[in-house]
C-alpha cells in the first residue's frame, strides 16, 4: 500500500500513483507531497493514478471530497483552483463521474479519464496519439 508522488521531467507534470484503498485519510496524506512538488517545481498540472485504488465512499463523502483537499491545500498555501488535476480510474469505480461535477461545480479544474494517455494529452495540450 502507497502513495508515490513524482515529477514526470518528460510531460512536465507531476504525476501520483494510488496503490491503496482511497479514503479521507490519503487526502491528508497526499496533499502535501503534492505541495511539496508543486511549490518546487512551479508546476500546476497534475495526473492523479488512482487505478490501483478502490473508490468506494459514500454519496456525502464523494460531495465533500472537493472542498476537503480545497482545505487540505490551502492549508500549505495552494488555491486549489489554481490547478489543473486528470483523475485516471477503473471504468467500474462507480462515482467518478458525480466527484468531476461536484469539482467543476466548485470552479476546480478536474477531469476523469480511463486512459492514462489520453489523460497527459488534455494535461499538457499536447494532441492525444491515440496509441495509449
Amino acid at each position: 500500500m502507497s502513495i508515490q508522488v513524482f515529477f514526470n521531467e518528460e510531460d512536465q507534470i507531476i504525476e501520483s500513483h494510488l496503490d491503496e484503498p482511497f479514503d479521507w485519510s490519503i487526502i491528508e496524506r497526499m496533499v502535501p507531497q503534492l505541495s511539496h512538488q508543486i511549490l518546487e517545481r512551479q508546476c500546476r498540472r497534475i495526473l492523479l493514478d488512482f487505478r490501483g485504488a478502490n473508490l468506494h465512499l459514500s454519496t456525502f463523502n464523494v460531495y465533500a471530497t472537493p472542498q476537503k483537499l480545497a482545505e487540505e491545500f490551502k492549508k500549505l498555501g495552494i488555491d486549489i483552483r489554481s490547478l489543473k488535476r486528470a483523475l485516471i480510474f477503473m471504468p467500474d469505480d462507480g462515482d467518478y463521474r458525480f466527484l468531476e461535477t461536484v469539482s467543476i461545480n466548485q470552479a476546480q479544474t478536474l477531469r476523469i479519464f480511463f486512459d492514462e494517455e489520453m489523460a497527459k494529452a488534455w494535461l499538457t495540450g499536447k494532441k492525444f496519439s491515440g496509441k495509449g
